[in-house]
């Protein structure tokens, strides 16, 4: 108890040196890759886990350190989430003392299962441990009190003359106690968290397998419940191949007796209500997985032909989805929520092709496990390595209206700055434009101002952070004219990231066209302000919600 008690002290130090209110980036990887090196130091010696552990550390340290590769938020996210999973899974590991249960279900669970067993076995250790009043003499009590007597005035008159001798100690002496209650708070919380954490007993798994065959009624109640699904699901495929799984253009869409008007409305509609059903009826067949090789030959034969023909039906609905999706982005192009949909998708098409696997072959949970595992970590992987937002950007370029929707695209992350000289460049073109007759500005060139203007704004907000957290001074004081303070914090090393850095080398390089922005801002804001009330109120910036369409 004393050794994580002590480790665990030192890991909040580390934290108050080197991570308070430093922003996310490759600090998250040395974070990450310092607390499982803690986890495997207070793991139990005679865990026959062991190397388990160290493989999910191992997995949780790469996901951490992956996250300062993109700045694509979503993309962050699922690497901090897997990081947390993953060193989760290795704790259990570490503490364990027989063979985990490897079902995905019981691993995407972990994390609550362990923040439940550390409160138990961290309340249960108070009472209990070495450090429990009833175990330590009053004698020894009363030495350590009048320690802390007689140290704290000490050290406090020693930490005041050190700060008075050394301005550069002050300094950071005053930044330290400036929120010390904020810091303590915080720092409080991860002790405790971290003893928790290192004193927590995985639960031991039940390995007893159920070999005992099922009554043949449950047989009647799966097939019961599968059939009427697989019923429901054979309606909709017909109706579906009616105009989905064939070549149908967007006015056709209401002559089909389909009462969206656009892709975007049809999708956004069915998109999601699609991919619901397909996880529920999934669910249904996970749920069927539990009996269906502990049925008598005949029963079995008969569960499994359904149960297959439903995956088979889940895969047609996919397709389907995927095909709304297709006619979607062929015609307006890509966005982050189209992007994420299509990979979803693939991933759930890969996770129907392994329950396949399962309903007809009789297979160890371990080797389920370990496939569906791989394929999530590669669709992962693939989601880190592909620049998906450079993907949108410059090569499926979302468009409204037959035109290139450059406010979204410089909403993007810094992975997609390969395509701010284009949008610098056609702000200029539609000033120019707009500028011929400046008096008499309509509803659609105001459209087109107020949209440039967005997207201008948007740029100089990305490219003012970046010259802030890798420029030099002088850079940053002419980009921001010297009025602004700079965030010193996110300058650090532990705040790098490695798409944002190759973004800052293409400002630094061309900084004279990216300095365009700021003259460009200016003269959206003069056009704007000679724009007249009435245009102002008809202007509209979405697309038109009445026929007819403007398509590509």
């Amino acid at each position: 108890m004393q050794n994580i008690a002590l480790g665990a002290f030192v890991l909040v130090v580390f934290y108050n040196l080197l991570f308070y209110k430093i922003p996310l980036g490759l600090g998250v990887g040395f974070w990450f890759l310092i607390l499982n090196l803690f986890f495997i130091a207070t793991a139990k010696v005679d865990s026959r886990r062991i190397l388990t552990g160290v493989g999910f550390s191992a997995a949780s340290v790469l996901f951490a350190f992956l996250f300062s590769l993109r700045s694509n938020f979503l993309v962050q996210v699922v690497d901090l989430v897997l990081a947390v999973l993953f060193t989760t899974a290795a704790i259990y590991a570490y503490r364990s003392q027989k063979e985990p249960r490897f079902e995905l279900p019981y691993f995407l669970t972990l994390p609550l299962k362990l923040v439940g067993n550390s409160i138990f076995y961290f309340g249960s250790n108070l009472k209990n441990s070495e450090f429990s009043s009833s175990k330590i003499s009053a004698g020894k009590v009363s030495y350590i009190a009048r320690g802390i007597l007689i140290s704290a005035p000490i050290l406090a008159v020693l930490f005041i003359l050190l700060s008075v001798g050394d301005p550069i100690f002050g300094r950071v002496a005053q930044l330290f106690f400036k929120d010390i209650g904020l810091r303590l708070l915080i720092s409080v919380t991860i002790f405790a968290a971290f003893v928790a954490l290192g004193i927590v007993r995985a639960e031991k798994p039940d390995d007893r397998e159920d070999t005992q065959k099922v009554v043949s009624s449950k047989a009647y109640e799966l097939s019961t419940i599968v059939g009427g699904i697989v019923f429901l699901f054979a309606i909709f495929i017909g109706v579906q191949f009616r105009y989905l799984f064939t070549g149908v253009g967007e006015r056709e869409l209401h002559n089909l007796g389909i009462q969206s008007l656009t892709y975007s409305e049809y999708v956004r509609k069915g998109f999601f209500e699609l991919i619901a059903a397909s996880v529920l009826a999934s669910s249904v067949v996970l749920y069927v997985l539990r009996f269906i090789h502990k049925f008598h030959a005949k029963e079995k034969i008969w569960v499994q032909g359904l149960t297959g023909t439903l995956i088979f039906e889940i895969g047609l609905v996919l397709l389907s989805d995927f095909q709304r999706l297709n006619l979607y982005q062929a015609t307006h192009g890509l966005t982050r929520a189209r992007v994420f949909g299509f990979v979803f998708l693939v991933w759930l098409l890969a996770m129907l092709l392994i329950l396949v696997w399962r309903v007809f072959v009789k297979t160890e949970s371990q080797r389920i496990f370990i496939a569906t595992l791989s394929v999530s970590l590669v669709t992962v992987l693939t989601i880190n390595i592909a620049n998906i937002d450079s993907l949108i950007a410059n090569d499926f370029k979302p468009t409204v209206n037959s035109e290139i929707d450059y406010s979204y695209i410089a909403s993007l992350s810094t992975d997609a700055a390969g395509s701010w000289p284009e949008i610098i460049r056609e702000s200029e073109k539609i000033l120019d434009e707009v500028a011929v007759t400046p008096e008499d500005i309509k509803p659609d060139e105001n459209r087109k101002l107020t949209l440039t203007y967005l997207a201008l704004n948007r740029l100089d907000t990305k490219i003012a952070f970046l010259i802030s957290k890798y420029g030099s001074n002088d850079l940053y004081y002419d980009w921001t004219g010297g009025g602004n303070l700079r965030d010193f914090n996110s300058r650090k090393w532990h705040s790098f990231n490695f798409s944002q850095y190759l973004a800052f080398k293409k400002i630094e390089g061309n900084y004279e066209d990216y300095k365009k922005v700021k003259h460009l801002i200016a003269r959206t804001s003069a056009l704007q302000s000679s724009v007249k009330p009435e245009v102002q109120k008809d202007t509209q910036l979405d697309r038109p919600i009445e026929p007819p369409l403007v398509t590509d």
